[in-house]
């Protein structure tokens, strides 16, 4: 309790509620497919302009990396400038997701930023997709990769925001599952064992970030038996950098227990990666 008190900064972007992005307006009709996505990339851009906080997880981010996948499938050689335009305008904007989700002191949010991070470890992989990039976006993806520093910094002012923050029912945006309330009521059972799931998942996470190999999994795998879930169906030990055709799936889902990805292979790959951009 004292660790994570002492994590705890008033003045701190992780303790400001983070800004959950909305998507366009139902009901809006546009001419094309083309123009849909471009209001919806000057939707989010308002919205990051007037809100410069940290944001929530949301499928935005899943959007843009659906779509930056099917430019590059429909102009391999990176050959037609609109189209390296369009790839640019969605890795720019991803990439600021990225930044603010960062900010954010809700563990979900975290963790959806390390899902953005292996996405894009794994496409600066594809042929010419460093060619689409601007010298501003790759000082920009440098910066990230290699701050391993920084990124564990966002991770323990989650914890302890996210541990602050607890009630019966939710951690950082996970769901402590074993505390449904029976026949609609919540009990004092139930609130003290709410607290005290999430000091015990609080104070794994903490030991997880200073843990690595078999130390490492073991930890996922208690934070998950106390949360009541199995583990992500994709974990580290299977990321080896030559699945890309599962990273669509995988990488755009939203994890159900907090840290999966933290520590990494693909941060030490992220951090090689940066030396060649």
């Amino acid at each position: 309790k004292q660790q994570l008190q002492s994590l705890l900064q008033s003045n701190d972007s992780s303790m400001m509620r983070p800004y959950q992005l909305k998507q366009l307006p139902e009901g809006l009709v546009k001419k094309s497919r083309n123009e849909l996505r471009v209001a919806m990339l000057q939707h989010v851009r308002q919205q990051l302009a007037e809100n410069p906080g940290p944001i929530e997880f949301s499928l935005i981010p899943g959007n843009l990396i659906a779509d930056a996948l099917l430019v590059r499938m429909q102009d391999e050689a990176a050959e037609t400038p609109a189209m390296t335009q369009r790839y640019r305008d969605s890795i720019e904007l991803l990439v600021q997701l990225h930044d603010r989700l960062r900010l954010s002191g809700r563990l979900r949010d975290q963790d959806s930023a390390d899902i953005i991070e292996i996405w894009l470890v794994e496409e600066l992989k594809a042929p010419h997709a460093s060619e689409r990039l601007s010298r501003e976006l790759k000082d920009h993806l440098v910066a990230i990769f290699s701050n391993a520093e920084s990124r564990q910094d966002a991770r323990r002012r989650a914890i302890a925001a996210s541990w602050h923050r607890s009630h019966a029912g939710d951690l950082g945006g996970y769901e402590l599952s074993n505390l449904q309330p029976e026949r609609g009521r919540v009990t004092t059972k139930d609130l003290w064992e709410a607290s005290r799931k999430a000091g015990l998942v609080s104070e794994l996470l903490l030991k997880s970030l200073d843990a690595s190999g078999g130390e490492l999994a073991t930890l996922q795998n208690e934070i998950a038996k106390l949360l009541g879930q199995p583990r992500n169906p994709r974990t580290d030990s299977d990321w080896d950098g030559a699945q890309s055709t599962q990273l669509l799936y995988f990488e755009t889902q939203p994890a159900h227990v907090p840290g999966t990805f933290w520590n990494g292979s693909w941060e030490q790959v992220g951090a090689q990666l940066a030396e060649k951009l």
